[in-house]
């Protein structure tokens, strides 16, 4: 995006789209719930990956945001539990 300045100057603002996102941020960009988000990623249908300090139980979980895309547009043009249009 560009916009214009004082004194004639442009201001460049670039986005930088992530590669990964964390679960929350999935299940609000697509508007599904985060429980839906575990279960694809359990059932093996999106990627991720898990970060957590050796040893420890928690941690989290970033998805790969190609994945969850590619999982929605296969969806769209018939793949399993296809909506309606």
């Amino acid at each position: 995006m560009i916009v214009s300045g004082q004194h004639g100057f442009e201001i460049k603002t670039l986005f930088i789209e992530p590669e990964f996102l964390r679960c929350a941020e999935a299940a609000r960009i697509y508007n599904i719930s985060r429980a839906k988000i575990y279960e694809l990623m359990r059932e093996g249908k999106i990627e991720y990956v898990s970060l957590r300090k050796r040893g420890s139980t928690s941690g989290v979980r970033l998805i790969k945001l190609a994945s969850i895309r590619k999982f929605m547009n296969d969806r769209l043009q018939g793949g399993e539990n296809k909506g309606s249009k």
